[in-house]
């Protein structure tokens, strides 16, 4: 798979969020879980950083190789925030789980990962060779 097709699944991953968390009303957002999600603007600020984060992956994704780097490091940020906004809730209720932000910390790291991969790309350094397969052109 190529960096610019998984960069525009993530960017996808990110505008989806966005679109869920304008489209859910305030009743759905009211469990204990979202406690911190509300606390820090509620559904319209998460969108919105979602879907800021998933048009700069669109964007640098077809424009530019060495500021699509800096956009997945960027784009971490949200995925880290959202982790951490569900253990707070967590330890503030006993009914909010813990799933959510191990889901959210695992993509978060996605996305410093393809920014090192983008980095080696970058630098020439990707695929990496493999020690003891070179092949001695006579």
């Amino acid at each position: 798979m190529s960096i610019n097709r998984a960069s525009i699944y993530l960017a996808a991953l990110a505008l989806a969020l966005a679109m869920a968390f304008f489209n859910s009303p305030e009743t759905r957002l009211s469990a204990d879980a979202y406690w911190a999600v509300n606390a820090t603007g509620g559904g319209r600020v998460w969108g919105t950083l979602f879907m800021v984060t998933g048009l700069m992956l669109t964007i640098f994704s077809i424009k530019s190789l060495p500021h699509l780097r800096t956009s997945f490091i960027i784009a971490s940020v949200p995925y880290f925030l959202l982790c951490g906004a569900f253990i707070a809730s967590a330890a503030k209720f006993d009914t909010a789980n813990l799933t959510a932000p191990v889901v959210y910390a695992w993509i978060a790291i996605v996305h410093l990962r393809m920014a090192r991969t983008t980095r080696n790309m970058y630098l020439g350094l990707w695929p990496p060779r493999s020690k003891g397969n070179e092949q001695t052109v006579v």
